[in-house]
């Protein structure tokens, strides 16, 4: 069985939500783990490791919204996906576990459901309320309905320019669904903005800088990162917030009218936060590059939770303090970090909205193969874009 060898891979996990508690995915050798992150206050947080610890190797968790009623109710849900790393396509995709958010030691479905033509950790974004849950990897957005997990529409990002194909690089799901694709060529960055179903007919796009890595939504409009700093898009018009030497590789609001980002030198991770154009602060800058992930989320409390390391770090944001409250080691997590997402039991989804605090990459793949094309399973609504 042929081996992918995965390069940037990153996930919709959304900052902007508030909740309680923060969940977590950790990896300790071939299999990895779900645990909780509880959260009192700003200064008050413990976890009690891994409670359920039968997912494999690099498995992701994201909050969505399940939506299994005619009336539009619907309940909170976590999906945990173990991605799939082999080119046999008799192989039908991604498997994932449903759990609850008050209970994370047993799935909710006894066997794995089949994500049909996602191969490899997605971008993940659901809809609040909703009955969709989207995913993207590569060059191609896929909707699953969060009822059954049926594959519903398939549309793949096509493109002028020679190979390689564009990348989508970014998901936030709100009235509309927006996509931040990565065009290698000559062509240029865009966001393509979906009414309804991601039809090719009623699809927008707005042209973003080349080599966009990351989106979120913040008080002024969209915040891009890209390889040479980040730029605000606000209807018609752009503006570098943030010119760098180096890539920003992720992004989230703050609770004012700024933002945190991450941006890889030659040899380390620095994260910084940008208040406004006068007033950017380093809160580290000491982290190696060779190391397992990297993400941003807002967490309740006025905190932002890092994965970096294979640790989580939590920083309070209240008054731009910044200061740091906490890291979660290896040995306490269970395992090395992989992913980070909003967790809660109220009547509102923890996946909604989309400000699109994301980022999960293995900077280690960082000079390797990039993902190697799929086949992709035919279906009744498939739409190509050009771009």
């Amino acid at each position: 069985m042929k081996k992918i060898f995965l390069s940037f891979i990153f996930l919709g996990l959304l900052c902007g939500v508030s909740s309680a508690d923060v969940v977590y995915t950790a990896t300790a050798g071939a299999s990895a783990g779900i645990g909780l992150i509880k959260i009192s206050s700003s200064s008050d947080i413990t976890t009690s490791g891994l409670q359920y610890s039968n997912a494999g190797a690099g498995s992701i968790v994201a909050p969505y919204w399940e939506n299994n009623t005619s009336n539009g109710n619907g309940t909170s849900k976590l999906i945990l996906i173990t991605p799939v790393d082999s080119t046999d396509t008799t192989i039908s995709g991604d498997q994932a576990y449903i759990f609850s958010p008050s209970n994370l030691n047993t799935p909710e479905n006894s066997a794995p459901i089949i994500l049909t033509g996602t191969y490899g950790t997605p971008i993940i974004s659901g809809t609040s309320p909703g009955a969709y849950l989207y995913l993207a990897s590569n060059s191609a957005i896929r909707e699953y309905a969060t009822a059954n997990f049926t594959l519903r529409n398939i549309y793949t990002v096509a493109s002028s320019d020679s190979l390689p194909n564009p990348e989508v690089k970014g998901l936030m799901v709100d009235s509309r669904v927006h996509a931040l694709i990565q065009r290698p060529t000559g062509s240029g960055d865009v966001i393509m903005h979906f009414d309804g179903q991601l039809k090719a007919s009623s699809s927008t796009a707005t042209n973003t800088t080349t080599g966009s890595q990351a989106m979120c939504s913040v008080s002024s409009g969209t915040a891009v990162a890209h390889n040479k700093g980040v730029q605000i898009l606000s209807g018609s018009t752009s503006s570098d917030a943030v010119v760098t030497s180096d890539p920003v590789i992720a992004i989230c609001r703050d609770t004012s009218s700024g933002f945190y980002y991450i941006e890889k030198g030659s040899s380390n991770f620095s994260l910084k936060h940008y208040k406004d154009k006068d007033n950017t602060t380093t809160i580290f800058n000491d982290v190696s590059v060779d190391t397992n992930r990297v993400q941003l989320m807002q967490a309740d409390n006025n905190l932002l939770a890092v994965v970096i390391a294979g640790e989580i770090r939590f920083y309070n944001m209240a008054n731009n303090s910044d200061a740091h409250v906490k890291t979660f080691s290896l040995s306490s997590l269970g395992g090395s970090a992989v992913s980070i997402a909003a967790a809660t039991t109220s009547g509102n989804n923890g996946s909604s909205g989309g400000s699109g605090c994301q980022l999960g990459l293995r900077s280690e793949e960082l000079g390797g193969l990039m993902l190697l094309a799929l086949a992709l399973f035919a279906v009744n609504k498939k739409k190509v874009i050009k771009l």
